[in-house]
């Protein structure tokens, strides 16, 4: 059984789990695993459930902005990554603010109506 088989057998057992009972910690694993087999809706839909059962903690939110890198959303991942400066403010890491900057930094140009997003990142 290859390394892809054993994630979609996780992925199988965790489903099946969550009929049992529906954890944030959970949902975060399936998101992660969706993603890892390209099952970006998915994907999406287990992180923002994690977002809604767990509006202050920002590292599905962080995750989220991944996915939507990965798949080449800009704007969606701009949008999060503007919303995560702005609303947790100083319980964000100086690494994960630097992270941030950079993504709200790099090609923000190309992105529509994004052109006060890189003075707010430079100014971080």
């Amino acid at each position: 059984m290859g390394a892809f088989d054993k994630m979609k057998k996780k992925i199988k057992m965790l489903e099946n789990g969550l009929v049992h009972g529906r954890t944030s910690l959970t949902y975060l694993e399936l998101g992660l695993l969706y993603q890892t087999v390209k099952e970006y809706d998915k994907a999406e839909k287990a992180f923002k459930k994690v977002i809604t059962a767990l509006p202050d903690n920002i590292y599905p939110r962080f995750l989220l902005l991944r996915l939507y890198e990965a798949q080449g959303q800009k704007d969606e991942a701009y949008h999060l990554a503007e919303e995560l400066m702005q609303s947790a403010g100083p319980r964000i890491s100086l690494g994960l603010r630097l992270e941030l900057s950079k993504i709200l930094s790099s090609d923000s140009d190309k992105v529509s109506g994004h052109a006060k997003i890189k003075e707010y990142a430079a100014s971080a």
